[in-house]
């Protein structure tokens, strides 16, 4: 940066980069790249015009030209090693527009996310990179001026997105499908933070949605469970449902059918869910209220062939009454006659594991009973183990 030359009021030095910075000054496609550049020079004059310049300069990326993005990214992401000498100034709160639409091989999806995170304070437009993605993960992604609505939107163009996780804080609103579609491949989505009720009864899922995933929600109530679990697009699409031990549940005493929805689903094969869930939604006892009856209940998922039970949630964090001492009999009925006799893969924690008193045999073989008038072609079609497997983490 050049030394400390005449004084300019720094209204003054305003009104230039302001100039710098009017669309008429740079006429053409490269417009931006020239902008860029005498913004650029402009912060190197002095500390004042540096002080003024810099907001301007990096509000409006130009990335695709050269090796800029490189310098922007490790600027705006830099190492360990870059950051303990780094400026303290935070340069991607000063994104308000990013753009990569023009990358084609530059980025990837750790660095997208990566880039999103240090941008998001206050992002109000992002252009999706021209990379074939089949996965995008931006739990990282922390608070943003970015919407739903913002973010679908810069997602729509990916088409070859296969898997999303939303950020952890974003909240999810109603969109226009027909004005933001979702992209056609998008076939798993893992959603989470605060939800709405009344959004969730309407919301337009993705078409080809099979795997829905529920991590990190704040309010998991009863009601955002029974709006999500009826809504038809749901029942007809979904064939694997994660509902994680991290959500905070809101479940009142006498809302028991909020998981009833699950017994419409068309195609569920896989359920992962906390234990206290299995257990307080009677997937493994007693009946809902309205079935007519005793004992389970409930008839058997025709489709369900994997169920996870997670840890248990904590008892500070899950208004329900405590874990009842006869699971396992219950758990054991279910597998004989109720809404698990025709699984015929059950994955356990250890933890939970420890507090059963059967042996592991004896709910190995009542599984394995599921199983033996199953075509062959059918077992080889599943791919996977069958009968009782206890992991010490069900994560993915």
């Amino acid at each position: 940066m050049a030394s400390e030359g005449a004084y300019l009021p720094t209204e003054v030095v305003m009104e230039i980069a302001s100039w710098l910075d009017h669309p008429l000054m740079f006429i053409g496609r490269a417009h931006l790249a020239r902008r860029q550049a005498a913004l650029y020079n402009f912060c190197l004059v002095n500390r004042q015009w540096y002080s003024v310049g810099i907001e301007i300069l990096y509000r409006i990326p130009m990335l695709w030209s050269g090796n800029s993005f490189e310098k922007f990214t490790r600027t705006i992401c830099p190492s360990t090693k870059e950051r303990r000498s780094s400026m303290k100034l935070d340069l991607g709160s000063l994104v308000r527009n990013l753009n990569l639409s023009k990358l084609v091989h530059q980025s990837s999806n750790s660095k997208t996310s990566r880039l999103l995170k240090m941008t998001s304070a206050n992002l109000s437009i992002f252009t999706a990179p021209r990379v074939s993605f089949s996965t995008l993960d931006l739990r990282q992604v922390g608070d943003s001026s970015m919407s739903f609505t913002q973010l679908k939107k810069a997602i729509s163009k990916l088409q070859n997105l296969y898997s999303l996780t939303l950020p952890t804080r974003m909240t999810i609103t109603r969109t226009l499908l027909h004005t933001d579609p979702w992209p056609a491949s998008l076939g798993s989505l893992n959603i989470g933070g605060n939800l709405d009720a009344s959004v969730m009864e309407t919301f337009s899922w993705p078409q080809n949605l099979g795997v829905l995933a529920i991590s990190q929600c704040q309010n998991l109530s009863d009601s955002i469970l029974r709006s999500i679990l009826s809504n038809e697009q749901i029942q007809e699409k979904v064939h694997m449902l994660i509902i994680r031990s991290d959500c905070k549940f809101v479940i009142g005493d006498d809302d028991r059918e909020s998981f009833g929805g699950l017994f419409y689903f068309d195609y569920l094969e896989t359920l992962q869910i906390p234990v206290d869930l299995a257990e307080y939604f009677t997937l493994v006892g007693d009946a809902l209220p309205g079935t007519g009856g005793g004992g389970t209940g409930f008839p058997a998922v025709e489709h369900l062939r994997m169920v996870s039970f997670g840890d248990r949630v904590s008892e500070d964090d899950f208004g329900l009454s405590s874990f009842e001492s006869n699971f396992e009999h219950k758990l054991l009925d279910s597998l004989e006659f109720g809404a698990l006799s025709d699984i015929w893969l059950l994955r356990i924690t250890a933890k939970l594991f420890e507090t059963f008193i059967s042996p592991l045999r004896l709910i190995d073989d009542i599984i394995m009973r599921h199983v033996e008038h199953v075509s062959d072609e059918a077992l080889d079609d599943w791919g996977c183990e069958m009968g009782l497997l206890v992991a010490h983490d069900l994560a993915d």
